[in-house]
C-alpha cells in the first residue's frame, strides 16, 4: 500500500463507522473523541501529502489509524476492519531523507517511553482489562514491529509502525483504558 493509499483508506474510513453507545453518555463522549482524533489526523497526513512531505504524511496517518482501529476495538464504532500500516516500496525525496531519520528516531523512544510511562487503569475483574491488555500488546506488537523493519534499513515504515503503536496508547488514555503513570508529555491530555 502506498501513503497516498493508506490516507484515502483512513480518510474514508473516518467518513464510515458508525457510533455504537447512545447518545450523550460517557462512552458516546469517547467515541466522538476517538473519531475526531483519527479524523484530525486524516487530515493532518492529506496536508503534508499535498506539500509533498510523506514523513510527516505517514506519521499522521498511522496514527489516526491507531485511533480510529483502538476506539474499533472498543467497540465504540460499527467497524470490522483495520488500518495497520503496511506500505510497500515508497521513495523519500531526498529532501526529507534527514527528517525521516530524525523522525523514525524520535518516535522510537516516544513509543518506548510511552509503553513505560503507562499501567493497567481499569479493575481486574472489569470486562475493560482485556482491553487493557489489548491496547498493550498492540502498541508492543508496533515497537517490534518497527525495529525489524529498521534492521532492515526500512526507516519509512518503521516510523510508521511507531506512530501507529504511540497512536494505541494515546487512545487508551483518552479513553481510560490506560492511565498515566509517568511522562504525561507524550500523550494527548491536558497536563494538570
Amino acid at each position: 500500500m502506498t501513503i497516498s493509499t493508506y490516507g484515502a483508506a483512513l480518510h474514508h474510513a473516518v467518513k464510515g463507522p458508525g457510533l455504537r453507545p447512545a447518545p450523550g453518555t460517557p462512552l458516546d463522549h469517547a467515541a466522538r473523541d476517538v473519531l475526531e482524533m483519527a479524523g484530525a489526523y486524516a487530515r493532518d497526513g492529506m496536508n503534508f501529502l499535498e506539500k509533498g512531505d510523506p514523513v510527516n504524511a505517514i506519521a499522521a496517518f498511522a496514527y489516526g489509524a491507531a485511533w480510529l482501529d483502538a476506539g474499533s476495538r472498543l467497540g465504540l464504532f460499527d467497524r470490522t476492519d483495520s488500518l495497520p500500516p503496511v506500505l510497500d516500496g515508497e521513495e523519500v525525496p531526498p529532501l526529507y531523507i534527514s527528517l525521516l531519520h530524525d523522525k523514525t528516531t524520535k518516535y522510537r523512544g516516544m513509543l518506548s517511553r510511552a509503553l513505560a510511562a503507562v499501567a493497567d487503569a481499569p479493575d481486574p475483574s472489569s470486562p475493560l482489562r482485556a482491553a487493557t491488555e489489548a491496547f498493550l500488546t498492540r502498541a508492543r506488537q508496533a515497537l517490534e514491529e518497527g525495529n525489524a523493519l529498521l534492521v532492515r534499513a526500512q526507516p519509512l515504515p518503521a516510523l510508521s509502525w511507531y506512530a501507529y503503536g504511540h497512536g494505541w496508547l494515546d487512545a487508551g488514555v483518552r479513553t481510560g483504558v490506560l492511565s498515566i503513570r509517568g511522562d504525561r508529555s507524550l500523550f494527548a491530555v491536558e497536563i494538570p
